[in-house]
């Protein structure tokens, strides 16, 4: 499912738009942007920062979204038996989303790049229409409990008495879906900074200063002030540090073995628990 989103007044960016779908390259000159659009788009696909973007859809006007308000609502006070489903454009989601982005936009970006001083003028998407995203019930009670699935698989759950609340829960999460159809698989994008490989070689450093500067004790007087990462990036050094990242080796092994013998010719290694290094060492 890929969407454009509209971009104006961000950094240096003036005016962008952008489609957003796999396998998409960014080409251009140093310091035109490139890294505060792929931060963007990375805050999309992110599950935390994508529900700053959902929050507060009840003080949204109806206006927006009445239709679907009304089609979800009706739909939780129906709904008797599992598999019980119901289907939407998600062109239908457009306005309300748009408002949505409106309103939460510049705190989306100051979680993103952690920095108050961020802002964006205009964050808005242009959805495909006949692309469709369905919610069906995965299991529900007469009594108290209403549980829902999206086509994907990922549940929510309810008190039935609670219909507002049940509505918006649906409402928020049918958007993060539309946005991010990966949502529910945590973090599964990884951000590659530009300058990785100085992060590589200095990951280690970098986690003693942060360590030091949490546990030592400062005086006002001498405290320095350090420029925070980014998410994307506190992501990508927390990801080297994951003693998961083998668990399923020989998922791209052909990949790497292309790569490593036709395009580098070489191997990346990486050292044990206690040797945590990333090296690359020439064939010849």
């Amino acid at each position: 499912m890929s969407y454009q989103i509209n971009v104006e007044n961000f950094g240096k960016i003036k005016k962008a738009k952008v489609e957003v779908s796999p396998l998409t390259f960014f080409v251009g000159d140093n310091n035109s942007g490139k890294s505060y659009l792929l931060t963007l788009l990375w805050g999309l696909q992110s599950e935390k920062l994508i529900q700053v973007l959902t929050r507060n859809i009840e003080k949204i006007d109806k206006k927006y979204y009445q239709d679907i308000y009304d089609k979800i609502k009706l739909f939780v006070s129906e709904a008797r038996e599992p598999d019980d489903e119901i289907s939407f454009d998600i062109s239908e989601f457009e306005g309300l989303i748009n408002q949505l982005l409106m309103k939460n936009r510049n705190m989306f970006v100051q979680k993103l790049f952690n920095s108050e001083n961020m802002s964006i003028g205009k964050l808005s998407v242009e959805l495909e229409k006949k692309n469709r995203i369905s919610l069906s019930i995965d299991d529900v009670s007469e009594d108290v409990i209403c549980y829902f699935a999206d086509y994907m698989g990922a549940d929510i759950g309810q008190m039935r008495s609670r219909t507002e609340q049940i509505v918006a829960d649906i409402l928020e999460f049918m958007i993060q879906r539309i946005l991010n159809e990966t949502v529910i698989i945590a973090e599964k994008n990884i951000y590659f900074p530009a300058s990785r490989t100085g992060f590589l070689l200095a990951k280690d450093s970098i986690n003693q200063t942060g360590r030091e500067k949490t546990f030592t004790l400062v005086l006002d007087e001498e405290e320095q002030k350090m420029e925070p990462f980014t998410m994307p990036i506190l992501h990508f050094l927390n990801y080297l540090d994951d003693k998961e990242l083998d668990t399923d080796e020989n998922r791209y092994q052909k990949i790497c073995d292309f790569i490593e013998n036709e395009v580098v010719h070489g191997k990346v290694v990486r050292g044990g628990a206690i040797q945590n290094k990333v090296e690359y060492i020439p064939s010849s």
